[in-house]
């Protein structure tokens, strides 16, 4: 019910008993299907009925519902709502240390990325391999977001790699 946003039907299982934190086989609560289904309404609903929307799933690097919406994309009212009005924590990172700017940036989401800079997430900080947003960016060929980093000028364009790599050498790969 919560991956398509089936708001009603939400209610009544609540109403009959049903668990908003239960996780599903693969360790995903509601809250995370609500991002993949991209619907505001059952986030608003499950947060009401005290869906904890900073809980970690059990796979894909322990990601928080922002993580999950960032990654799936489309859906910047998503997005929007779980920085703006449920105040999220946006510096949260998954296991391989990639916080939600981090996978915006993979992902070319540009306005999930301002969003997320508006709300005081970090433009340096690096994922586990020390990689930036910056650089997932550059190496995504995402230009129209790097342009933007650099444009808040909060990003270090020599920045390393644990290889030491920079964005520029991704960038000529």
């Amino acid at each position: 019910a919560a991956a398509c946003g089936r708001v009603k039907t939400i209610e009544l299982l609540l109403r009959y008993g049903a668990k908003v934190d239960a996780t599903n086989k693969c360790g995903n609560q509601p809250v995370h299907l609500a991002c993949v289904g991209g619907s505001v309404e059952a986030l608003r609903t499950l947060r009401y009925a005290g869906a904890d929307l900073d809980a970690r799933g059990l796979e894909n690097h322990r990601s928080t519902p922002l993580h999950v919406a960032c990654l799936h994309g489309g859906r910047l009212d998503v997005v929007e709502y779980l920085v703006q009005t449920a105040k999220v924590d946006v510096h949260l990172a998954q296991t391989d240390g990639a916080t939600a700017v981090y996978i915006a940036c993979q992902g070319g989401y540009l306005d999930y990325v301002r969003v997320l800079f508006a709300a005081g997430a970090s433009l340096e900080t690096p994922q586990n391999a020390n990689a930036t947003p910056f650089y997932v960016a550059a190496h995504q060929r995402h230009v129209d977001v790097m342009r933007y980093l650099v444009a808040e000028g909060r990003v270090d364009v020599l920045a390393t790699t644990k290889v030491g790599q920079t964005a520029l050498h991704q960038a000529c790969r």
